[in-house]
């Protein structure tokens, strides 16, 4: 992820980003070999030079054309054959990014937005963390299939196969707990107790809009930041915002 892309979704999805690219680099290593792009792209230009200096100029844009799709093709290939376990590292970040765009009103409006924090827990992260009226944990879903919520979970059914369909089934268990361990964090921080309200932000055909599972709220990406807009105010108290504020400013980047 270049600097000026982190800088612009303030670090949103950059340890989903370094997991993929290692996952990837490793997979390529394995299955091409170390050395295959050397190799291709010394030949690469041997062929190039020599074709320019063979042919004549008036076969030059079809050349280019030619040696253009060539490049594109060996850069593009490994993606396409990627293993999808890898290439989920990749849209997790992408769903973060795209939570981090949709907040951005939020933030030029005084509330505190926090992205890919470190945990206690390993190598686990916390997505999103907002601080305006109230605390919310935001955990970002990139499916861009049809979505929906009963008791058995999260169902996702591909839009392309309609008898394709699966659950996510202990996400709202998964993201109540999360929350209730940075409440306690939170709590021994700052020293008074602060509600941290968990959130599902689901980047998908999701006609609910916005759903409740128990405590842990589903909300479509495009209307996460009106829907945080609308939510009670629990941190009336100025000082006490400011104190959460800051504790959260000094929390690690995962």
């Amino acid at each position: 992820m270049s600097a000026l892309t982190r800088l612009y979704y303030g670090g949103a999805g950059d340890s989903g980003m370094r997991r993929y690219r290692s996952l990837a680099a490793h997979w390529r290593h394995r299955t091409f070999g170390r050395r295959t792009s050397w190799y291709f792209w010394t030949l690469f230009a041997w062929g190039l030079i020599g074709t320019l200096a063979l042919t004549p100029h008036r076969y030059r844009f079809l050349e280019g054309l030619f040696f253009g799709m060539v490049g594109m093709a060996f850069e593009m290939f490994p993606d396409v054959a990627m293993p999808d376990y890898i290439a989920r590292w990749e849209r997790g970040a992408w769903g973060e990014q795209s939570t981090a765009k949709a907040l951005k009103p939020l933030r030029k409006q005084g509330w505190l937005i926090r992205h890919d924090l470190a945990t206690r827990y390993g190598k686990s992260n916390r997505d999103h963390i907002v601080a305006g009226p109230a605390v919310y944990l935001l955990d970002s879903k990139l499916l861009k299939d049809e979505v929906w919520i009963d008791a058995k979970g999260l169902h996702v059914r591909r839009v392309d196969d309609s008898g394709d369909e699966y659950v996510i089934p202990d996400l709202s268990r998964r993201m109540g707990g999360a929350a209730k361990s940075l409440e306690r964090e939170l709590e021994a921080g700052v020293g008074f107790p602060v509600a941290v309200y968990p959130v599902v932000v689901v980047w998908a055909l999701f006609a609910a809009g916005a759903q409740w599972d128990g405590n842990v709220a589903y909300v479509d990406g495009d209307q996460i930041a009106t829907w945080l807009e609308s939510r009670p105010t629990d941190l009336r108290d100025p000082a006490k915002r400011r104190k959460v504020e800051g504790w959260l400013l000094s929390l690690p980047r995962a």
